[in-house]
Parts: structure tokens; C-alpha cells; sequence
């Protein structure tokens, strides 16, 4: 076996860990925690193709920001233990439904014999310069939209996060009611200055 597949196995492996530490718990940070094992065992099988760029795009994207728009989303969502438990039971029978019928189909696929027949490829493959030439070249414009959308979703994102009773024009809320910290009493009299 060379290193090359022992790191493509090793990986596997985790990613599988991670997947199945994804669906088994019962509270949603940990689990997302557990995807977020899985995004970066890809990654490292990403790495260990030479798919470089692929593998920095998967640590960034998946890894990084999707991974905290998803815990950024269950924490607002605020779910209560209740809650939990019935779509916990609601997502394990669906996801053993989906399970069993992926074996299924694997099992029947290697009866027949199915073989993958490997693809030629060019020597620019998923490397950043074959990307880059793609993405930059032949479908910059399909980029330049999906930039754009991004961007107007962030911005809708952020404006219907905001608190409802924020006053928009004039003094903020936080000049109108002041903490603790603001009054002089609170500050260490040497550090108030004269």
C-alpha cells in the first residue's frame, strides 16, 4: 500500500467517524462539530489527490464559513429539549431509510461487478492554475453573479438579524441607557482622569 492511500483510507475513515458522530447525537452544536471533523477529513483527501486548491476551498467554504452560518443558525433558532428529542426521532427513522437504501444499492453494485473506469485528465488538473483558468476565464461571468447573490444574501441576512426595538436614526439605545460600567463610580478612582 502506498502513502498515498493509507492517508486516502486514514481519512476516509475519519470522515466516516465524523458523519456517524453527526447523526447520532442528540444536541445540535455537537453534531455540527461532528460535520465540521468530517469537512476536514475531505479536505485531507482532497490533499492527499493533489487537488490542492480543492482542499483549501473545502477548509475555507465548508470548513470555516459554512460551519458557522450553521451554528450561528441553530443558536438563533433557540430549540428547546423537547424540541430536540421529536426531530431527533424524526431524523434518525430518515436517516436510516436513506442508509438502508445507499447499502442497498452498494451491495447491488458490487454484485454486478461494477467498476469505475478512471477519466483522462490534463496536467493542470485541480491544480489552482487549471481552476483559475476555468473559473476566471470560461465562466467568469456564472462567478460574478454567484458573488453578487452571496452578497445580497449577507446583507438581507444582516438586516433581518437586527433587533426589532433598535431605533434607527438618532441616539442609539445604548447612549439612552447606560450600564454600570458608564457611571464613575464604577471605574477605579485612579484610573478617572481629573
Amino acid at each position: 500500500m502506498s502513502l498515498v492511500s493509507f492517508f486516502i483510507y486514514l481519512f476516509g475513515a475519519v470522515a466516516i467517524v465524523g458523519a456517524l458522530g453527526m447523526l447520532v447525537q442528540r444536541n445540535p452544536i455537537t453534531a455540527s462539530l461532528s460535520l465540521a471533523v468530517t469537512f476536514i477529513a475531505l479536505a485531507g483527501i482532497f490533499a492527499a489527490l493533489d487537488a490542492h486548491f480543492l482542499a483549501l476551498i473545502q477548509l475555507i467554504v465548508y470548513t470555516g464559513l459554512i460551519q458557522v452560518l450553521i451554528i450561528y443558525t441553530i443558536m438563533l433558532m433557540d430549540i428547546g429539549e423537547e424540541d430536540i428529542k421529536r426531530r431527533f426521532n424524526v431524523a434518525r427513522g430518515i436517516g436510516v431509510l436513506a442508509g438502508g437504501l445507499l447499502l442497498v444499492q452498494m451491495v447491488m453494485a458490487t454484485l454486478r461487478g461494477a467498476s469505475i473506469k478512471p477519466m483522462p485528465v490534463g496536467e493542470t488538473y485541480g491544480n489552482m492554475a487549471g481552476v483559475a483558468e476555468v473559473l476566471f476565464g470560461r465562466y467568469l461571468l456564472p462567478f460574478e453573479v454567484v458573488a453578487i447573490l452571496l452578497l445580497a444574501g449577507m446583507v438581507a441576512a444582516v438586516w433581518l438579524a437586527r433587533p426589532a426595538g433598535k431605533p434607527r436614526k438618532g441616539k442609539s439605545a445604548v447612549s439612552e441607557h447606560p450600564t454600570p460600567l458608564d457611571t464613575e463610580s464604577s471605574v477605579h478612582p485612579r484610573l478617572i482622569k481629573r
